[in-house]
């Protein structure tokens, strides 16, 4: 079984129980106790210390394998939470691009590395009728998506000035071209507004050969 199967299963696994992370760290700390539980003699760590090109970073989840270090990134975003899609589509990416980095310039990392986003706001998986705002436009992850080529977040001018927020100052230029497909996390999770309705998921393998 893959690891791209193992983390559909995983999250599948939590799914069916009607599991609900209370935040993003929590998302984090469960998926990594069920590897550990899968994996419990290999290497297996969270927020793993690592450089960027040339910033510092830390990896949500590695697992050692014998072919490398492989890089696991995590997104949760509730409906109704305080960052806006643009913003929080934007972050997805570059949990991505961070991934493609680590395969493409760190001989330890490798073969594959994956990013998942958890959520239940159908304004990440639901095709737009309308993107205005650039900042919509370039970081599009509805269902059937590519995430490739330089993405570049544009600047409100009425409130910012071009790369002035460090957060979105770097273009994200992708080596390979990722698809997005949405897969069902459960329907049955009830809860206040913000923990219920349907939640969906994307998983985005990276590979040193895309």
């Amino acid at each position: 079984m893959s690891m791209q199967d193992v983390l559909y299963t995983l999250m599948n696994e939590f799914g069916r129980k009607g599991y609900i992370f209370r935040d993003e760290d929590d998302f984090q700390l469960q998926l990594f106790n069920r590897m550990q539980e899968l994996y419990g003699n290999v290497r297996i760590e969270r927020e793993y210390p690592t450089l960027i090109s040339g910033e510092r970073a830390e990896i949500d989840i590695i697992l050692q394998t014998p072919e490398g270090i492989l890089p696991i990134e995590l997104k949760y975003k509730l409906k109704q939470g305080h960052t806006p899609i643009a913003n929080a589509r934007y972050s997805f990416f570059k949990d991505v691009w961070r991934v493609e980095q680590l395969l493409f310039s760190h001989k330890e990392f490798g073969p594959v590395g994956y990013a998942i986003f958890l959520t239940n706001d159908p304004g990440f998986w639901v095709t737009p009728r309308r993107e205005s705002v650039a900042n919509y436009r370039e970081f599009i992850m509805h269902e059937g998506c590519e995430i490739s080529g330089t993405r570049t977040w544009w600047a409100d001018k009425k409130k910012e000035k071009p790369h002035s927020n460090p957060m979105w100052s770097r273009p994200l230029s992708f080596q390979g071209s990722y698809p997005i497909a949405w897969r069902d996390y459960s329907n049955n999770i009830k809860g206040d507004s913000s923990q219920s309705g349907v939640f969906r998921y994307t998983v985005v393998e990276v590979k040193q050969s895309s």
